[in-house]
């Protein structure tokens, strides 16, 4: 039964994510700042009434220290017309409340004193989602702007357009110095709480990836100390426990400096302090030049990650045109959009440079393995984290990429790769590494490091894992949802076909196509649509042999996880086998999979004549096109959707005593291809013999000649039933899911992920029979 959390304003779907969800560190904080909020309220005031003045806050102190001791007294710095007043104790704030209408008068005025009510704003709550729908609904406003910006020359090749996009969108000097101006003015302001202390920019302000119009992040190195000795923080000791005078600590320090930006940096507006964000930050404007900032303190590890970037910019020149491409793209598409459930723009590029680095050849090194590699003792630690790299000069005289693409088709093959071949279900994008891994074998590289084994037990698995280079417990799209991760796959195979058309439309001179219609594909939104069958569930293996009639005795001894994966695979085979022996469609399989139905057959105790004859009989239907997943691209035609990349062999246990449900659950996925065409026309068949059969009066049994649709695509000797198309092909993803429908029953979801756009019409008239097919068999 669904529930749902007031506090984070998230819903819940089962009553074990509820009981997770509420032991969670961001709920617990967030449930300790609402009962902390409570808590001042209860001892604060609101006062109002009063004439600004010189001096007013010391003598608004003054006032109201004769009645209880004060803590501290807020004032609207810009427009002071009221003031909240916070005492040391509950009982000043309700003594003074009882006798309000009897206080003498304030400088002449009399106040007007109220109780303090706690507002707290929930995360996700309705004026939220009501934000986010603004934020959504003018999607395509944004596009058409960022599209009318963008001045490109239409006789420009691809590859100059790309650069284009980059040259335009890229941060401009002014932008530059306008930023390191800020910085010095903040410094300035700062050395008064520390003498030491520094102000430095980080994230796009550094990182070579910075767009016109962004934020500027920046990170104040302070020590605390020093802040304390002067006055500035006031500490505690009345709590014992040492983790919450911690914790009180770094929260007085993070308000110091939130007050301090209110009250003594000139420009400074709009500021509001987030401390129970994962990374605690002050958001500001700063009025002079209508800059956004996001402060945060002694963030480190912010200006390692955006140093890592600013050398793999450097590393080669089609990098950075690369970025600023997908980046506008993703923008436009409203994959990056600021609401949650949603890429960040960091994550992004890290998908982009590990892309980089599995291009065969590479185009990109791993910066940090290459610092490994040499024996290098780490040279900069921070945490129990390894933040060490190789420079760019130094890795320049090691790793000389061999690639030689032009930067229009690395963009192509990058939509591909996330498209198509990257296995989400399976490895993680891991830029320190530079190649394909699994967590698991992740987490071994670090066994003998206790201290980095306990805090990865804090990586969260999600439809996607970006693992951040240095913080390696941090899963960059930890908030991206399966609905996400698949609306992200659409856009880019829609985006992968929009390339091809721009380079054929280029070649040809026949359309007038630009990098433009990357941002606003309309005439490829069909592509987005989901195709899908739900079909009755086939229980055994009844369709490959006839002594397999009665099935059901495979599963008298397995469990219901392990008859469910079963089930699963026996479907999957017995659509393949439809599709390949009624339509003609050429199905290549993992594997994988059939390793795992002969382990879990066995495991189950079915007798070894059985296992041996059904793995027999899908062997011999399929013959040669299964194929592991290291070889799987060698199937495709080396066309222009060939991408040239593929994942190395996945490491399968095929030892028998490890049981069915300690296996990982292979991916029933498979790539198939139609080349032959046998479900159009039918009409035209029947209507040309329904004319024979009345013409010819020697016809007597006209009943008997009539096929119904599994004869006509099963006969291949009448009237050409199978028309050969050697032009047009229809590529495509084929995805068996079980899912569990509203009356408990498991039905068998059969998905369709088309890989092409020019062959959409020829798709939808082949999947528009295949749905009546595969439903009615």
């Amino acid at each position: 039964m669904d529930s749902f959390c007031e506090i984070c304003g998230v819903k819940l779907e089962s009553e074990s994510s509820r009981i997770a969800h509420l032991k969670g560190k961001k709920h617990q904080r967030l449930v300790e700042e609402i009962q902390r909020r409570q808590e001042i309220a209860r001892r604060s005031i609101f006062v109002r009434n009063f004439e600004s003045c010189p001096g007013l806050l010391d003598n608004l102190t003054s006032f109201f220290t004769q009645h209880g001791e004060v803590v501290a007294v807020h004032l609207d710095k810009d427009k002071p017309v009221f003031a909240i007043i916070e005492f040391r104790k509950e009982e000043h704030a309700t003594e003074i409340l009882k006798k309000s209408q009897t206080l003498p008068e304030f400088h002449g005025r009399k106040l007007v004193i109220k109780e303090r009510n706690a507002t707290v704003t929930k995360q996700n709550s309705k004026k939220n989602v009501k934000d986010k729908k603004k934020v959504k609904k003018p999607l395509q406003q944004l596009t058409n702007e960022l599209i009318e910006s963008l001045q490109i020359n239409n006789d420009d090749t691809f590859e100059k357009q790309v650069i284009s996009v980059m040259q335009q969108r890229k941060l401009t000097e002014s932008d530059n110095y306008l930023r390191r101006l800020v910085c010095d003015l903040l410094y300035q302001c700062f050395v008064e709480l520390d003498e030491n202390a520094k102000v430095l920019p980080f994230g796009s302000a550094i990182n070579g990836f910075g767009q016109s119009g962004s934020d500027l992040d920046i990170t104040l190195l302070i020590d605390e100390n020093a802040v304390k000795s002067k006055g500035f923080c006031k500490t505690t000791t009345e709590n014992n426990n040492e983790e919450a005078a911690t914790n009180h600590r770094s929260w007085n320090m993070f308000s110091v400096i939130s007050k301090f930006i209110k009250d003594c940096i000139p420009g400074c507006t709009s500021v509001i302090a987030l401390p129970n964000a994962r990374q605690p930050v002050i958001k500001f404007k700063y009025n002079e030049c209508n800059l956004s900032c996001d402060l945060t303190v002694n963030n480190r590890l912010g200006i390692a990650n955006s140093e890592l970037l600013h050398e793999y910019s450097r590393m080669d020149p089609r990098v950075q045109p690369l970025i600023y491409t997908i980046r506008a793209w993703a923008y436009c598409r409203g994959i990056t959009l600021n609401s949650g459930g949603q890429f960040t723009s960091y994550s992004l590029i890290l998908m982009i440079i590990f892309f980089l680095q599995n291009t065969k050849p590479s185009v990109l090194p791993s910066l940090q393995m290459l610092h490994k590699d040499l024996d290098m003792k780490p040279d900069k630690i921070i945490g129990i984290w390894d933040c060490s790299f190789l420079s760019y000069e130094s890795a320049t005289n090691i790793f000389k990429t061999a690639s030689m693409e032009t930067t229009s088709s690395l963009l192509h093959k990058f939509f591909c790769f996330y498209a198509t071949i990257f296995d989400y279900d399976r490895y993680i994008v891991n830029v320190k590494n530079g190649f394909l891994m699994t967590f698991h074998e992740i987490l071994s590289s670090f066994t003998d490091n206790d201290n980095v084994m306990t805090a990865m037990k804090d990586f969260k698995i999600t439809p996607i894992c970006v693992e951040d280079p240095f913080l390696l417990n941090h899963n960059t799209t930890q908030n991206v949802n399966k609905d996400g991760l698949q609306r992200f796959q659409r856009e880019a195979r829609v985006a992968m076909n929009v390339c091809i058309k721009i380079s054929a439309a280029q070649a040809t001179g026949k359309d007038n196509f630009t990098v433009k219609e990357l941002f606003n594909p309309t005439k490829y939104l069909d592509l987005l649509s989901k195709y899908s069958v739900i079909i009755p569930t086939i229980n055994n293996f009844s369709y490959l042999n006839d002594t397999l009639t009665d099935g059901e005795y495979l599963f008298d001894s397995v469990d219901e996880a392990t008859k469910q994966h079963l089930i699963a695979v026996i479907n999957y085979f017995y659509v393949l086998k439809q599709l390949k022996v009624q339509l003609d469609v050429e199905c290549i399989y993992d594997k994988e999979i059939l390793q795992y139905l002969h382990l879990s057959l066995k495991a189950s105790n079915v007798d070894d004549s059985v296992v041996h004859l059904i793995i027999s009989e899908i062997e011999a239907l399929f013959q040669c096109n299964n194929s592991s997943s290291e070889d799987n691209t060698s199937h495709l035609d080396q066309d222009k959707r060939d991408v040239s990349l593929s994942p190395p062999a996945k490491k399968v246990k095929v030892e028998s005593e490890i049981s069915a449900t300690e296996r990982k659950f292979p991916r029933l996925k498979a790539y198939c291809k139609v080349k032959t065409d046998t479900w159009t026309g039918r009409r035209q068949k029947r209507r040309r013999l329904q004319e024979r059969l009345i013409t010819d009066e020697t016809c007597k049994e006209p009943e008997e000649e009539v096929p119904n649709d599994e004869n006509i695509a099963n006969n291949t000797e009448n009237d050409g039933n199978r028309v050969k198309t050697s032009e047009k092909t229809v590529s495509f993803n084929l995805i068996i899911t079980v899912e569990l429908s509203k009356e408990n029953n498991k039905d068998i979801v059969v998905k369709f992920d088309l890989l092409e756009s020019d062959s959409t019409q020829y798709f939808q008239s082949f999947y528009a029979y295949v749905k009546k097919f595969l439903q009615s068999s």
